[in-house]
This record gives structure tokens, C-alpha cells and sequence, in this order.
């Protein structure tokens, strides 16, 4: 018992020591001739730790770094223990160097760190002289504070950090120095700044251009102008802030844009001249053009399985004509087309300059390596990620090459495009689709992997051909993607190559909210709920499908859920469309809406659904075919009331079968250049109402003029429609003409004939337009139009009341709002009726009309 005790006290007086010794006393130890040399923390640590000590320690107390060892007192720990403890010291950047080491006493193990101190801030970061930019910005991008380390080299870092931050900020002439804080014995950090003014870009020059006009090679540069605001009480400038570094860049855009376009001995030579106050910076480009060079020649060299003449066809680059970068690239790629279309996946041109003694002349040498054509052995899609879901027919289908046929880059190149335009996969970056072709052995029996129906026309539109209801804020342009079968003449044996498709699935999920005004429709809200990548046919089996993503999803379908409320019209709809309808060139698509507007002589609500159909027949030929079936309401007619009026009272049941068919050449979907739309259709309608329709619309677009580099292109658009119903056909089906998208300078359906004052729609409609665009601005982005609209709607198929309007516009584009245009036309009828209702301006937000 006695023993005991003795033991216990024993080890209180060693508590003591380890407490007495973190607080800075002698240990009472220190002298005993029994204690033993210290050991080598790797030795095993039998007894429990009594006392951890700190050495070497000068402005960091012991109380301070005893927060961060967890060894326990009293207790036997261990070296992985003491390690950790080690690198929680190191974690707080107070020290350079922490060695632990241990000694043994009568009563356990004291645990001693030799600690060797980073120096530390005494005061935080002092900057003098900033004015323009608030210090807590400043000392934000410092990262400093009192208590952080001390290193010269980060202090150094954080003037390069405000001196960057001051120079993105306009701040040219800006200057900071570290005047405390570069020495090692520094503890404090003083940074002084002398800001200067902010430069802005007041002006951009060119001096000797003849060529090119001044604001068509501003766009060609970098360097912009500040726009200048001015209010009430000062001037405040916004963008154009000068940076020098973008001088070189501008440079070489310019001599770029030169050379392709003949001009290879244009220089440029900047001069950068600053103002007095040097708060604003004037950049004159000093242009030399020198001679413009013409094609002398042109020679094929290397061709063998097509001809001069075949490849010549449609070349836009002759001999006699200035050199024009854009139209060899395109003789080039018309060529790379023509072997594609052979299966010479590999085929190359290249075109060499030859530069004459005589002054302006150069010689082109194409020369040819046509390769041997290539079949498609397999096509393996891979869709990245941990846990894809989508179907890997849902890409295949979408894809115009095919196993077994010859391998057609052009081909390739457009199936990556359009996957890309799915809204199902990512559509760029390093996510964005990549097909990678694999050169194979020839197999004596080719292994071909056929997907889906065994057809060789495919490349159905993921969007539905058939008419949809018209979008009241942006109207609706439905068009087919088409494709075509590549002709080809083989004369080699063929090669083979496998596709490896990476796709990567996109957020194909959305929720919109938006709001929009025209002429046509007034004041509408937005609300869509939108899946491109939906599958009807996996509904979900668990909770956790729900959660994670994969049920009704991974088909290729599209399902949209659309509300839009107005004050004039509202619509509300839900639709699916499946592109590949079994996996068959057809598409189906399947919708229910609900419609209500307010027109002028009544009320309007439609209740019903489509059922759609569409095929594409060939690259520019589709076909459609539609059922609907609606219940319209009309109430609150006009008084006094016209019979056809009052027969459509009440509800009505319509039912109708829809045939029409497509054949489309424009040379873009939207805001087209060339080429032309006509589409056919033909109605029957059943049910309380029966009677036939007819329509023809016709589109055609012509490039009258365009700069040498392609663009500034003045556009000559003139288009036509036809339509014929019977007599039987219900007031709410008849033809009404007016507003934007029919006919301007007469206001929404404000052109039809009339009873009792009410608008009671024609029979017979024959609208006409003839309409020319040319840019105003060098980038295209504003561009005016003058137009003439003309026609008439009739109860008989005659021009009787025939009208005509004239008018002007301007088309803006702006780039936050996608690629539509805003529309503002001012038209004014000179042929008219007394009963017309006329509008001279008009406003919208759309790609056609």
C-alpha cells in the first residue's frame, strides 16, 4: 500500500514538471545522474509521456503551439502519433523546421519539438497612394495579414498581383514598390502605389488604305473604343481600355487579312500617340498595301481518278482573277468533296504559291495526294461518364455514315456537327463530340455492324417537319436537316476504318421563364419544362431512378411542357417527338394544347391534339402527313353579328388530315442567302365542318453583292403564298392577312373581307413580298431593309381588293440574345380599302417572316 502511494506521488510531481516546463521553468530533472542520453523518436516509446517541451522557440509562445499537439500526457502513445503532431505544426506555416526528439526520465518519456520559426507579419499590409481602387480590393489580392508568414518572395508576388490588377483596369502608367517587407529582417510589409490616369482608347486610325475603308478593318482588330456615356454631370467611359499588348495581335490580323486577299506586301506599322494628360491613347496603323496579286495560273499536279475538268467544276477561283484566300479554300474543299464522295478519306490538296519576276502575278501549283478509298468497318459509340444512359442508337441513328459504306469525310465532319446540334451531347470544348477514325486490316469477310433499319437514305431532322403552333413571342421557322447519298466512283480496292464516336451527354433538362412583346401577339410570358432526351419507354422502377436521373430519359426523344400567358393570346401545350420513331427513318410526333386569344369580333379557345408524321425523302425533299382534332369555341361575338359568325358560335368539332411535302435548297436554315424553300400541302377536314385546303409557299433568296472576304453581303429575298379553302370552312379557319409575318403596313389580320363590320377572312389568299438587306455596320450586326409586301385576301379567287405597302427597317443583332434578330419596320400602305385596318410600325423578335 505504502508502495503505492509513493508511485503516485511520484507521477504528480512529474505532471507538474511537464506543466511547470511548458510554462517556461527548469525542469527539476534537468540534473538528475540517473536520467539517461535522449533518444531517437523512431525507438519505441514504452512509457507513457509525462512532459512536451518546445525549443527554439522566440516570438511564437508554447501556449500557442501545444493547440495543435494532440499527443495525450500520461499515456503511451506512439511515433505515427508524434508525426501527426509534427505536421499539424507544420500545417500553420509559423515554422521552416519542426525535429521531434524524446528523453527519458524516472517517471516517462518527455516529448521535446525543436521548432526553427518562419517569420511572421507584425501589422497587416499597408498600401499608400491608392485612390482610384479601394484598399480592401488591394489587400484582398495580397492574401496578407498580421500573423501570416514573413517571405520576401510572396511580398514581391503580391506587388505583381496589384500592378496586374491596376493595368487590367486601364491604369497604364501605374506604378507600385515595395518599400518595407523586401529585406529578411523586415517584419512589416509597405506597399506604395503612384495609380496615374486610366487610359482609354480615344481613337483608331488607319493611314494609307485604299483598299478597305476604316470601319471594315476596325473589325478585323482587337484594340475596340471606349464607348463614352454622358449624363447630367459627368463623362464616364465603358470597354476600350488600352492594352498594349493586343498592338501585335492587331498588326498581324491586319497583314493576314491583306495577304488573303491578295495584298502579300502589305505592311503595317503602328504609332501610339497619348494625349497630354495621357489619360487617353490614339493608335494610327500605318498601312502599305503594295500591289494586289492575280492568279497567272493554276496547275493540278497528282491527279488521277478525276479529271482536270471534274475537279475544276464550280470553282470560284480562276486564272486572270486577284488572289482570294476565301474562294481557293473553297476550290480546295469542292475538291477534298469530290474525292470524299469516292471514299478517299485521306485524300489531301494543297496549294503552293509560286511568285513571279514580274510585279503582281503568282502561280498556284495544286497538288493532289488522292490516297485509295475506304469503307466503314464498324461504328462504336462511347459516351463518357461514370454512369451514362443514353441509348447508343440514339447517335447512330442521327448519323449519316453507315457500316459498309465508303467512308465520305464530308460525311464524318456533318455527323460530328450534328451531334453537336442534338441538344442531346455537349457541342464543344474538350466534351464536345470527336469522332476518331481507325485504319483496320482488310478483313477477308468484313464484320459489318449494321444499326437499325438497313436503308441508305436516313438523316431524319430531330426536329418535327410538321407545322407546330406558331410561337406568339418568336413565331416558328420548322425546316429538315437533309441529307443526301454520296456518289462516287471507285477504282481502287477500297481500305477499311473503324468510327470511335466520344460523345458526352449534355444537360438535356431545362426550365425557362421568359417574357416577350411584339406586334402581333402583345405582351406574353414564358414558361417551358423541356427534356431532349427523353425515353417513354423507361419509366422509373425505383425512387432512386427518379433521383439519379435515368428514368424517362436516354431515348432521343424530345418532351416539352410550354405555358404562355399574354394579355392578348395565351397557349398552352405538351408535346413529344420522337425523331426515329422504332428506330425507322420516320418521325412521329404527338401533342395537346390549349389555345385562347381575344380578337377584335370575338373570342377564341382550341382544345385539341396532333398526331404527325414526317419523313426525309432525299437532301432536299421531306415529306409530312398530320392529324388534329380540336374543339374551338367562339364567344362574344361582334354586334350586329354576320351569319358565318353566328354559325361558329357555341363549340365546334374540327378534324382534319394533312399531306404536304418540302424541297429545300437555301444555304442556311436561318437568315438564309441563297437557295429556296417551297413547301405544298394539301387538308381535308371531317367532322362538324368538311371542306378542303390548299397552300403553296415559296421562298427565294439571292447574294446580289458581297465583300471580297464574304461578308457585307446585300440580300435579295422575294417570297409568295398561295392559299384556297372551301366554302364550308368555319370562320376560325379562314385566311386573314396583316402584321409582321403576312403583310406590314396593315395591322395584325387587319387585311379580309367584311360583314357587319366584322372581319369574317377570305376564301382565296395571295400574299407577295420583295425584300433587300445590306448591312450599315462594317460587322453586320445592324443592317437596314427596304421592302414592298402586296396581295390581297379574297372570298373568291380574284385580286379585286388588291394592296400594296412600301417600307424600310432595320434588322439589329445582339449577341446576348442568341443569333435572332430584332426587327423594327416602318411600312405604309399605298394601295389599300377604306375598311383595312393599317399600322405603320411594327416590332419582332424572329429569324423569317
Amino acid at each position: 500500500m505504502l508502495r503505492a502511494v509513493i508511485v503516485a506521488l511520484l507521477f504528480a510531481v512529474g505532471i507538474g514538471y511537464s506543466k511547470n516546463r511548458i510554462q517556461g521553468q527548469e525542469s527539476p530533472f534537468a540534473s538528475d545522474e540517473n536520467v539517461p542520453e535522449e533518444v531517437p523518436l523512431d525507438n519505441p516509446l514504452e512509457s507513457p509521456v509525462v512532459g512536451i517541451e518546445f525549443e527554439g522557440n522566440t516570438s511564437i509562445p508554447d501556449s500557442a503551439m501545444l493547440k495543435y499537439v494532440k499527443t495525450p500526457l500520461g499515456r503511451v502513445t506512439t511515433a505515427q502519433q508524434v508525426r501527426d503532431d509534427v505536421k499539424s505544426l507544420y500545417a500553420t506555416r509559423w515554422f521552416l523546421n519542426v525535429e521531434p526528439r524524446t528523453r527519458k526520465t524516472k517517471n516517462g518519456i518527455v516529448l521535446i519539438f525543436n521548432v526553427y520559426e518562419r517569420p511572421v507579419l507584425k501589422s497587416d499590409v499597408e498600401l499608400r497612394g491608392n485612390k482610384k481602387i479601394k484598399t480592401k480590393h488591394l489587400l484582398a489580392l495580397t492574401g496578407l495579414k498580421e500573423g501570416a508568414p514573413f517571405d520576401v518572395s510572396a511580398n514581391l508576388e503580391c506587388v505583381r498581383r496589384i500592378e496586374n490588377h491596376y493595368r487590367e483596369k486601364g491604369y497604364y502608367f501605374r506604378k507600385v514598390k515595395l518599400v518595407k517587407g523586401g529585406d529578411r529582417d523586415d517584419r512589416e510589409v509597405i506597399i506604395e502605389i503612384e495609380e496615374g490616369p486610366k487610359v482609354i482608347v480615344g481613337g483608331v486610325n488607319f493611314i494609307g488604305n485604299d483598299a478597305f475603308s476604316g470601319p471594315l478593318l476596325k473589325t478585323k482588330i482587337m484594340t475596340k473604343l471606349a464607348f463614352i456615356r454622358i449624363p447630367r454631370t459627368r463623362v464616364a467611359y465603358f470597354g476600350g481600355l488600352y492594352d498594349p499588348s493586343s498592338i501585335p495581335n492587331d498588326v498581324a490580323s491586319l497583314k493576314e487579312y491583306y495577304n488573303s486577299l491578295g495584298y502579300f506586301d502589305a505592311t503595317v506599322e503602328p504609332d501610339v500617340v497619348f494625349s497630354k494628360d495621357k489619360s487617353r491613347v490614339f493608335l494610327n496603323y500605318h498601312i502599305h498595301e503594295g500591289n494586289r496579286y492575280r492568279v497567272r495560273s493554276t496547275t493540278l499536279i497528282g491527279n488521277s481518278s478525276l479529271s482536270q475538268e471534274e475537279l475544276r467544276e464550280e470553282t470560284k477561283l480562276h486564272d486572270g482573277d486577284y488572289f482570294n484566300a476565301r474562294f481557293l479554300n473553297h476550290d480546295i474543299e469542292k475538291m477534298r468533296s469530290k474525292y470524299g464522295e469516292q471514299g478517299r478519306l485521306f485524300a489531301n490538296v494543297e496549294a503552293v504559291p509560286r511568285f513571279l519576276e514580274q510585279p503582281g502575278e503568282i502561280d498556284l501549283e495544286l497538288r493532289i495526294d488522292e490516297d485509295k478509298p475506304y469503307r466503314i468497318r464498324k461504328i462504336n459509340v462511347h459516351i463518357r461518364g461514370e454512369y451514362p444512359h443514353t441509348k447508343d442508337t440514339v447517335a447512330v441513328l442521327r448519323m449519316r455514315s453507315r457500316p459498309g459504306e465508303l467512308a465520305n469525310p464530308n460525311v464524318i465532319r456533318f455527323d460530328k456537327s450534328r451531334l453537336g446540334r442534338v441538344q442531346i451531347f455537349e457541342s464543344g470544348g474538350e466534351l464536345g463530340p470527336r469522332i476518331d477514325i481507325q485504319r483496320v486490316e482488310e478483313p477477308a469477310e468484313p464484320d459489318l455492324q449494321l444499326v437499325g433499319a438497313e436503308t441508305a437514305v436516313r438523316g431524319q431532322t430531330t426536329e418535327s417537319p410538321i407545322p407546330q403552333p406558331q410561337n406568339p413571342i418568336y413565331g416558328t421557322s420548322p425546316q429538315g436537316d437533309p441529307f443526301s447519298n454520296p456518289l462516287f466512283r471507285e477504282t481502287d480496292p477500297p481500305g477499311w476504318v473503324d468510327l470511335e464516336v466520344n460523345l458526352s451527354e449534355a444537360r438535356t433538362g431545362r426550365l425557362m421563364f421568359g417574357v416577350g412583346v411584339n406586334s402581333d401577339n402583345g405582351v406574353v410570358g414564358s414558361f417551358v419544362l423541356e427534356e431532349t432526351n427523353f425515353d417513354i419507354l423507361r419509366p422509373p422502377t425505383s425512387p432512386g431512378d427518379l433521383f439519379n436521373g435515368t428514368a424517362w430519359r436516354g431515348g432521343g426523344q424530345q418532351f416539352r411542357l410550354e405555358a404562355v400567358p399574354g394579355n392578348v393570346v395565351s397557349r398552352y401545350m405538351l408535346s413529344w417527338t420522337d425523331p426515329y420513331f422504332l428506330d425507322s427513318d420516320y418521325s412521329l410526333t404527338t401533342s395537346g394544347f390549349y389555345f385562347n386569344r381575344f380578337y377584335p369580333d370575338w373570342d377564341e379557345e382550341r382544345l385539341g391534339g396532333r398526331i404527325a408524321v414526317g419523313r426525309q425523302l432525299t437532301q432536299e425533299v421531306s415529306v409530312n402527313a398530320a392529324l388534329r382534332l380540336e374543339d374551338v369555341t367562339i364567344s362574344d361575338p361582334r354586334s350586329p353579328t354576320p351569319p358565318i359568325l353566328t354559325r361558329a358560335l357555341g363549340s365546334n368539332l374540327l378534324s382534319t388530315v394533312r399531306l404536304g411535302v418540302a424541297h429545300d435548297t437555301r444555304d442556311a436554315p436561318f437568315l438564309p442567302a441563297a437557295g429556296h424553300l417551297v413547301q405544298f400541302n394539301v387538308e381535308q377536314a371531317f367532322g362538324d365542318f368538311v371542306y378542303p385546303r390548299i397552300e403553296l409557299d415559296g421562298s427565294q433568296f439571292y447574294t446580289l453583292y458581297s465583300r471580297p472576304d464574304g461578308g457585307g453581303r446585300h440580300i435579295l429575298s422575294v417570297n409568295g403564298h398561295l392559299g384556297w379553302t372551301d366554302n364550308d370552312t368555319p370562320i376560325f379557319e379562314r385566311y386573314f392577312a396583316g402584321g409582321f409575318q403576312t403583310f406590314r403596313g396593315f395591322a395584325f389580320r387587319g387585311v379580309s373581307p367584311q360583314q357587319s363590320g366584322t372581319r369574317i377572312g377570305g376564301q382565296f389568299l395571295a400574299l407577295g413580298g420583295v425584300e433587300y438587306m445590306a448591312p450599315i455596320t462594317a460587322d453586320d450586326k445592324i443592317q437596314a431593309v427596304a421592302f414592298t409586301d402586296f396581295g390581297s385576301v379574297e372570298n373568291s379567287v380574284s385580286l379585286d381588293d388588291f394592296r400594296m405597302s412600301i417600307g424600310a427597317g432595320v434588322r439589329l443583332t445582339v449577341p446576348a440574345m442568341g443569333p435572332a434578330p430584332i426587327a423594327l419596320d416602318f411600312a405604309v400602305p399605298i394601295i389599300k380599302e377604306d375598311f383595312d385596318d393599317r399600322q405603320i410600325f411594327s416590332f419582332y423578335v424572329g429569324f423569317t417572316r
